[in-house]
């Protein structure tokens, strides 16, 4: 049976483009990766470069761009079935990576994972050079919460396992590798084995991120934006770059739903406003913290303390 019927790619399968503008830009990212936005630094200067690899079912693709924000949110995440595994190697210039409530940063040599699956965002400050290597995510052997243990965490180029593992991929991406094409998908099975390890195992030796520390981030969002009527698990995952399931988790730890939370909230900010501002009407203040229905919010502020806005305001006077 020949190669092409196994469906196997030589590693000499390359390609590569160029962009001049952000538009051309985005529709290159778009198209050769997974929905993002770009946000340049100077709109009239925006410009990028990709050149890619194949190794069986990895790729190997070199970007180099102008300064820019890359962003892949809640909407494009849920509008496509693609579910990628990545790592991003920086190779010149800096970087910020954001992804399931945690940021890293990064310099020459060092990387970091993350995932299509769920909302991050990259943001470059000057011209940058990333090697990005992708695999498809059902291929990655994660136990449960592995892999939102394993994203946006700086991985350093210049020690240990990091170090040993950066300069494999660096070297996978800037030679020929010398692998039939039989053996290509091996081999790629076994490097994504090799990242997983040596990611894990850099985990043990970071202290885990502060979940409560993430809450208190979530509750001050929540508390500053009360007045917006939009505000719900969407737009705070968005905001935070994590998935929805992440922030019900942190919310069900608490005993309450998102939902729940924000509506306590907006009852107990127009509660203390009725007594602080006696001569608002009700329609005002609901409308200070998000409530759009008079009688809505009549009845959830009655079911929550035992009367009316009406009669709370006449007993407190």
């Amino acid at each position: 049976m020949e190669d092409r019927e196994l469906g196997l790619r030589s590693p000499a399968d390359t390609r590569s483009a160029s962009a001049e503008t952000a538009i051309a830009w985005t529709d290159l990212l778009r198209e050769w990766f997974v929905s993002v936005d770009i946000l340049p630094s100077d709109r009239d200067s925006c410009r990028g470069h990709v050149e890619l690899k194949n190794l069986g079912h990895l790729s190997a693709a070199e970007l180099k761009a102008s300064g820019q924000s890359v962003l892949r949110t809640n909407r494009m995440v849920s509008a496509e079935s693609t579910q990628l595994f990545h790592v991003g190697l920086i190779t010149g210039g800096t970087a910020q990576l954001t992804q399931d409530g945690r940021t890293c940063r990064l310099t020459k040599g060092d990387f970091a994972v993350y995932e299509t699956a769920r909302p991050f965002r990259w943001d470059f400050p000057g011209d940058w050079n990333v090697m990005v290597f992708t695999w498809d995510r059902n291929r990655i052997e994660l136990a449960d919460g592995e892999s939102e243990r394993l994203t946006a965490r700086t991985m350093r180029g210049d020690s240990g396992l990091t170090g040993l593992l950066s300069r494999t991929l660096s070297g996978v991406a800037s030679q020929d590798v010398d692998v039939s094409a039989r053996n290509a998908m091996r081999f790629a099975d076994e490097l994504a084995a090799l990242t997983v390890t040596v990611g894990l195992e850099q985990c043990t030796d970071t202290a885990e991120p502060s979940q409560p520390d993430l809450l208190l981030r979530i509750l001050e969002f929540i508390e500053e934006n009360l007045a917006d009527p939009r505000l719900g698990p969407q737009t705070i995952a968005a905001e935070f770059y994590i998935s929805t399931r992440t922030l019900h988790r942190l919310f069900a730890g608490e005993g309450h739903t998102v939902a729940q939370w924000i509506r306590g909230r907006r009852l107990e900010r127009c509660r203390q406003a009725l007594i602080a501002r006696p001569k608002a009407t009700i329609s005002e203040i609901i409308s200070r913290f998000g409530f759009a229905d008079l009688a809505a919010f009549s009845r959830a502020f009655t079911v929550r303390y035992g009367m009316s806005p009406t009669a709370f305001r006449a007993v407190a006077a």
